[in-house]
């Protein structure tokens, strides 16, 4: 059986998460080199993650709804490949 849930702890580290993500497009902004853009596609994918993850931590903490968790991974796991894929097909993916 699947371990339980805390809603209060996965909100806690989701919106640590998303701080530090938020930082780093910060310190990203401002360059066009390959290897930036693609750090910066890397963050934002991230970046939706931990918005992901909050959602769910928060949907687990008020609701108890424990399925949000792994429903919203795999929310996160389209945005990963979707990002790459469009990193890919422009030319820089090489």
């Amino acid at each position: 059986h699947p371990t339980e849930v805390d809603g209060g702890m996965l909100l806690l580290v989701a919106a640590a998460g998303l701080v530090s993500n938020v930082i780093a497009l910060r310190l990203l902004h401002g360059s066009d080199s390959v290897n930036v853009r693609a750090a910066r596609l890397h963050v934002w994918a991230d970046l939706g993650g931990s918005v992901a993850a909050v959602a769910a931590g928060v949907t687990v903490a008020t609701t108890g709804w424990e399925r949000a968790d792994p429903l919203l991974s795999l929310v996160i796991v389209v945005l990963v490949l979707d990002i790459a894929f469009l990193f890919w097909l422009s030319g820089h993916g090489r």
